[in-house]
């Protein structure tokens, strides 16, 4: 039993340590990729801009600028998309039925190491190439003492508990505080929050279970340390 608590004990202190301190990135730098529409007609391409973290190579030349294109040969534009970054990945963006509307939720929103939720970009919502909205950090976590800082990411969500209903347009996204935004990807608007209580509940019973254990290691040793007459 002893060790049991123990453990739990290494545990929980592991958890708090990995949650307080920035961290360095391990990760493969994107390449240009294409995402095709429901129905085949539509293909938007991310053809990455060259930066600091990546150059670009000669072959990306040979790839369609960042925007939605009709799926024909050639391909023919629809738009164009402004200020999508140079680090992009498939994961990020979550698109409506025509594409004519998207999310993107970028990963790597900590690039300068600002370190600033303020100056973080959470959400961007786009129409037709154009932004139309934007979120950051702070606009959406509330204890900001909450987010995990890396060297080029703010972990501000659960990423376990990222939905999109693409018949719908509604994308559900919970923060690392525990508050369940969902929005209309078409307008960028918040439609609906609350607030994730399981959490909350699960902290008790945390809680509750550790000092269960403790107060059973102490019975023992109370009764280990008694006399009985012979």
């Amino acid at each position: 039993m002893k060790r049991i608590f123990g453990t739990v004990l290494t545990f929980c202190f592991i958890l708090l340590l990995t949650g307080t301190f920035a961290s360095a990135d391990d990760f493969i730098l994107p390449g240009p990729f294409y995402v095709v529409s429901v129905d085949g007609s539509r293909v938007f391409h991310v053809t990455p801009e060259a930066s600091r973290w990546q150059a670009e190579t000669a072959d990306w030349a040979d790839f369609p600028p960042t925007g939605l294109y009709y799926n024909t040969y050639p391909l023919t534009p629809i738009y164009l998309v402004e200020n999508l970054g140079s680090i992009v990945w498939e994961q990020d963006l979550f698109f409506s039925q025509n594409m004519q509307h998207f999310a993107w939720v970028p990963i790597t929103n900590a690039l300068d190491h600002r370190f600033d939720a303020s100056d973080t970009t959470a959400l961007v919502f786009y129409a037709n190439g154009t932004i139309q909205k934007t979120y950051m950090v702070s606009d959406l976590v509330g204890d900001l003492d909450a987010v995990r800082w890396t060297n080029t990411t703010a972990q501000w969500r659960n990423l376990a508990v990222t939905i999109f209903d693409m018949e719908n347009n509604r994308l559900t996204i919970e923060t690392i505080d525990h508050e369940i935004f969902v929005f209309d990807i078409t307008t960028g608007e918040v439609i609906n929050t609350a607030h994730n209580n399981f959490v909350i509940f699960l902290a008790i019973g945390i809680v509750i279970l550790l000092g269960g254990i403790t107060a059973l290691i102490v019975r023992r040793r109370h009764a280990g340390g008694k006399s009985y007459p012979g």
